[in-house]
């Protein structure tokens, strides 16, 4: 019976998701997309990043793209955001002045981030390490 117990604890512990969100602050870089566990790798020749300005659940994800004379250009448009706890999920809640869309947090620590919506998940990676 104990086996079982074991068994059983392993199998949730898999399915808790870490979530630390202070970590969302900085630079990250799409690794990859996956749906219906199907994996697609971007194919960009310009390197580009999100970077998150977090402070108190509150925010701003702008576009960065590194030049090729080893400078950084970073757009001035930018998406505005809200982090909402809903039902034990983390969502960014993004508002421009055209759109509003959210972003479900499915994983996030230091170096890895994954962000879920409409049956896509976002693989994101640290860029600089």
């Amino acid at each position: 019976m104990k086996f079982y117990a074991l068994i059983f604890f392993l199998v949730l512990s898999c399915n808790n998701q870490k979530i630390i969100l202070n970590e969302l602050q900085g630079y990250w870089e799409i690794d990859f997309i996956k749906k219906n566990n199907e994996k697609f790798t971007p194919k960009t020749s310009i390197l580009q990043y999100d970077h998150y300005t977090v402070d108190n659940y509150k925010g701003i994800m702008n576009k960065v793209e590194l030049k090729i004379d080893g400078t950084y250009f970073t757009s001035k448009d930018n998406s505005s955001f809200i982090l909402d706890k809903i039902n034990d999920y983390y969502f960014i809640n993004f508002r421009t002045k055209w759109d509003k869309w959210n972003r479900k947090i499915k994983y996030l620590d230091n170096k890895k981030m994954i962000l879920e919506n409409n049956n896509l998940e976002y693989h994101y990676k640290r860029p600089f390490n």
